[in-house]
C-alpha cells in the first residue's frame, strides 16, 4: 500500500530482530499464522517452509501435505501451504527449519508438545524454540538408493521409520555406488536464480541441496554441466567427486530459451 508507511506494515518487532541476528541459512516455521501472516517473512529477508500462493509445483503440495498427514498420493492442495501438524517429521529437519515462532496464547496446540525444541526466545506474546535437529541447507547423504517416484511416495506412506536425515532417495542414477556422508560444504552465494557451493570431501559423495527441485534447475561443478536428481520428495541433488570444488546450481528453463 504507497499511501501507508512501510514501518507499520513490516514493523521491527523482538522475535523476528531474533531470528534475522541468526548465523547461516535457515529456514522457520510457525504454530500460527497470526505470529507471521502468509509470506510477510520475505520483506524481513527470511526464509521459510510455508506460504502462500494460487499456484505451486505439484510435488511441494505433495510434501506439505505428507506433513499434514494426508495421503501425498491423493493429490489436492490448498492456496496456503502450512504445517498444522506432525510437527516432530524428520522431514521438517530435512528442510533446514532450524526455529518455530509461536504465540504464546495458544499453548494448548499440538506445536508445543514437540518437547526436544529448545526455548531460545520469549516475550510477552511470541516465544521462538530451535529444532536442534535441523540440518543445513546443504549437505552430504549418509546413505542412498534409487527409486522411481511413484514407489517413493508408496514408500512413504507405508514405512513410518524411514528418516530422510540419515537416507535419501534419489530418483536418478548419479553412479555412485556408496557414500560416507562426511566432507565440507558451504554456500558462498545465494540468490533466487543460482546458489555456489564449496565443497571438500575424501570420497565420491552425494550433494543435497534443500531447497525445491525442478527439472529446469541444472547444475555445474567447475564449469562442467552434471546431472541432477530429485532427492527424498522434493529436494536437488549432485554427484561431487573427491578433491575441492565449486557447485553451482542454476535456473534455466527450456521455455524462456526458446523465447528468445
Amino acid at each position: 500500500n504507497p499511501f501507508v508507511p512501510n514501518n507499520l506494515i513490516f514493523p521491527k518487532v523482538p522475535a523476528v530482530e531474533f531470528l534475522q541476528k541468526q548465523p547461516g541459512f535457515f529456514r522457520i516455521g510457525r504454530e500460527h499464522a497470526e505470529g507471521f501472516p502468509p509470506n510477510t517473512w520475505i520483506a524481513y529477508k527470511l526464509y521459510s517452509l510455508e506460504g502462500y500462493d494460487p499456484l505451486y509445483f505439484n510435488q511441494y503440495a505433495k510434501f506439505m501435505n505428507f506433513l499434514n498427514g494426508v495421503d501425498l498420493r491423493s493429490g489436492g492442495s490448498s492456496r496456503y501451504a502450512e504445517i498444522s501438524q506432525n510437527y516432530s517429521s524428520p522431514f521438517i529437519d530435512a528442510a533446514n527449519v532450524r526455529f518455530f515462532i509461536g504465540a504464546l496464547k495458544d499453548q494448548n496446540s499440538p506445536f508445543f508438545e514437540k518437547t526436544d525444541y529448545l526455548t531460545v526466545f520469549q516475550d510477552k506474546s511470541s516465544i521462538i524454540f530451535k529444532n536442534p535437529n535441523a540440518q543445513n541447507r546443504v549437505y552430504f547423504a549418509k546413505s542412498f538408493k534409487i527409486l522411481p517416484q511413484i514407489q517413493l511416495e508408496n514408500m512413504l506412506m507405508s514405512d513410518a521409520t524411514f528418516d530422510p536425515r540419515s537416507e535419501v532417495i534419489l530418483s536418478k542414477n548419479l553412479h555412485l555406488d556408496s557414500t560416507t556422508g562426511k566432507g565440507q560444504a558451504t554456500i558462498s552465494d545465494y540468490s533466487p536464480n543460482m546458489v555456489k557451493i564449496k565443497t571438500e570431501t575424501q570420497n565420491n559423495e552425494i550433494l543435497i541441496l534443500a531447497d525445491q527441485y525442478d527439472e529446469d534447475w541444472k547444475a555445474k561443478i567447475d564449469g562442467k554441466e552434471t546431472q541432477v536428481s530429485q532427492a527424498n520428495l522434493i529436494f536437488r541433488a549432485v554427484k561431487i567427486p573427491s578433491g575441492t570444488h565449486e557447485v553451482i546450481f542454476y535456473y534455466w528453463t527450456k521455455s524462456f530459451e526458446i523465447g528468445i
